[in-house]
């Protein structure tokens, strides 16, 4: 058996030492506060998945490691300082015998607690399940050499996911903004050189239904996140043995849209030629209208709202939106094309940012967990 990790920090060798779980950083249960008597105050309580509320009493005094008992499992909460309340609900470690506790977070996170989860109702951890396993320790110095490598990645890690929280953030305001708000004919945000009241029309006066087919073409998806996707890549794969004659076509440039669940927002841009399934309803810009710029709208809580009062059935799972009822649809828009073309520009911008800042953070986490492997025996 293996005694040293694949990947080590330069200027460290030799075997690491085997032991328990058990005797490096035993685990306790955590104490019963009924939430009559929670009293707000300074110091934590850390539940199965994080911290939950500040209380008055403290139980512990740090540095102190918490992890789901019950309910959330494989969740770990690092106390660095100060004093906290372990819940019930979470094993908490007592003593971490000399080992560095950050090191020993790190550790931890590689055992995967939720493969030894007990319980056919809401999932349990018994804690010497957890003492008995076997792990490898490194010296203390390696230990805080470790555990200061992963810090600084889990500080890259919160700083991406921040980040892209702050973009999520920025286009949910621009999209309440950039709008008009209901019964206003002019947003409150507008580009430079725009000005005069936007106009009214009947979504039927803006938009065709496309009934066309292709067999041959590619399968696409609309999805409530990503808009229209290839089907390939949502983990949907074409089956040509299926008849397809009844698939609506879709083009570039057209918005489809899931007539079942458009009152969820189930629409999108499309920028694929391909086929959707006859459970989608496909709309084609008739001249002097922007797609994009209604494919953002549609995504607007105003439109959401107007889609759900005009989807038609006795209860959500059989609401529908067919185009005779989306062409009835009022809605506020700006006559000159120019400005539809620079509002939809600026959230394609966006979204590109939102797609990059993503992408950064997923390859991150993708790092950390390949280290995670490879820098532990």
């Amino acid at each position: 058996m293996k005694k040293a990790p694949k990947i080590r920090i330069k200027g460290f060798e030799g075997e690491w030492k085997e032991c328990q779980i058990g005797h490096i950083a035993p685990l306790q249960r955590g104490f019963d506060l009924p939430t009559s008597n929670l009293i707000p105050g300074n110091y934590p309580v850390v539940y199965s998945n994080g911290i939950g509320f500040y209380h008055a009493k403290y139980k512990c005094q740090a540095p102190g490691l918490v992890t789901g008992r019950s309910g959330t499992i494989g969740k770990f909460t690092l106390i660095p300082e100060g004093y906290y309340w372990p819940h019930n609900t979470t094993l908490w470690v007592t003593d971490f015998m000399g080992n560095d506790p950050l090191f020993v977070d790190y550790l931890y996170q590689t055992i995967h607690f939720e493969n030894y989860m007990m319980g056919s109702g809401v999932p349990t951890l018994n804690r010497n399940t957890i003492h008995n396993q076997h792990v490898f320790i490194p010296s203390s110095n390696e230990q805080r050499a470790i555990a200061t490598y992963f810090r600084h990645i889990d500080s890259l890690i919160e700083t991406a996911d921040k980040k892209l929280a702050s973009l999520k953030q920025v286009k949910e305001a621009s999209l309440q903004s950039m709008f008009p708000k209901e019964g206003q004919k002019v947003p409150e945000v507008r580009f430079k050189g725009f000005e005069g009241e936007w106009k009214i029309d009947e979504l039927g006066n803006l938009f065709t239904e496309r009934v066309e087919s292709d067999v041959f073409a590619e399968m696409l998806s609309v999805t409530l996140s990503q808009g229209i996707i290839k089907a390939n890549e949502n983990g949907r794969y074409d089956n040509s043995n299926n008849d397809k004659s009844k698939y609506r076509l879709v083009k570039v440039g057209d918005i489809a849209y899931n007539s079942m669940r458009m009152w969820q927002g189930a629409s999108g841009y499309s920028p694929y030629y391909g086929i959707v399934s006859p459970a989608y309803t496909v709309v084609v810009p008739n001249n002097n209208v922007d797609s994009c710029f209604f494919a953002y709208m549609f995504k607007t809580a105003i439109m959401i709202k107007q889609f759900r009062l005009h989807s038609q059935g006795l209860t959500t799972d059989t609401w529908n939106l067919k185009f005779p009822a989306f062409s009835k649809i009022d809605v506020t828009y700006p006559a000159d094309t120019a400005e539809q073309r620079k509002i939809a520009s600026f959230f394609v911008h966006l979204d590109k940012q939102i797609a990059i800042a993503q992408q950064r953070l997923d390859l991150l986490r993708r790092i950390k967990s390949a280290c995670l492997n490879e820098m532990f025996v």
